[in-house]
């Protein structure tokens, strides 16, 4: 994760066939880097900025989510 301030700025990807199966993959995904920040820095609890979306489509959907995480 980049790191600015103590925050960090976390991203995810996911891919599949169907375009919201892809968001939500991306998004489990992104809450289980953010979890896996905050237990790796000792924090019980992490605060979350807004978490932009943008999804591609190839032969299958591929969905790149972001979001700010502070402590």
């Amino acid at each position: 994760p980049a790191q600015a301030g103590g925050c960090v700025v976390v991203s995810a990807n996911a891919r599949d066939v169907a375009e919201a199966c892809a968001n939500k993959r991306s998004h489990d995904k992104l809450t289980r880097n953010i979890n896996h920040w905050a237990k790796k820095n000792g924090l019980k609890a992490a605060r979350v900025g807004y978490a932009q979306t943008s999804c591609s489509k190839g032969p299958v959907f591929v969905c790149t989510v972001s979001a700010k995480a502070c402590p």
